[in-house]
């Protein structure tokens, strides 16, 4: 099962709540999940994070930087925390439904070449694409699935090290 990777950068302790409930509801026993604190400056982050670690059924880890290091340098920390394995970033106020791991996987396995599978929304999430890519297969952008608490369909959308970009 691939690591779940939430970068805790400034949530809402109500928003990171939602999520990590949503996490114990649609994810596997034992899923590994590592929820990466940019140094959060709210006490009520660790101890919400660190708690549900604590608690749930889920194989959770929670890393606190000792400073911030935005959210890109946060991202590479835990990249490199993690190791070789098959990672999923997810957003912290995120609220993901149940299916959302298997529709990842099932995009994932059917373009094996793909360096990134991701969530496109159009809501301006990291995910999201404003146009669709040279060389993008076009099934990707054209099946319309339920992604997350929004009511706007999301994608699941190949990248590929090779796609040209325009």
């Amino acid at each position: 099962s691939p690591t779940v990777l939430v970068p805790l950068q400034a949530p809402t302790p109500a928003g990171l709540d939602a999520c990590l409930a949503a996490l114990d509801r649609t994810l596997p026993d034992g899923a590994p999940v590592l929820l990466a604190d940019d140094a959060c400056a709210d006490p009520r982050i660790a101890s919400l994070a660190g708690g549900w670690c604590e608690r749930t059924r889920l194989d959770a880890r929670y890393l606190r930087r000792e400073r911030p290091l935005g959210l890109a340098g946060n991202v590479a920390a835990a990249l490199a925390d993690t190791g070789d394995v098959d990672l999923i970033l997810l957003r912290s106020d995120s609220e993901p439904t149940p299916g959302w791991l298997s529709q990842l996987q099932r995009a994932a396995a059917a373009a094996p070449r793909a360096a990134t599978i991701a969530v496109w929304s159009g809501e301006g999430e990291l995910g999201q694409l404003a146009r669709q890519p040279s060389g993008m297969p076009a099934r990707y952008l054209s099946e319309r699935r339920p992604w997350g608490r929004s009511e706007k369909a999301m994608h699941p959308v190949a990248s590929s090290p090779t796609a040209s970009r325009s």
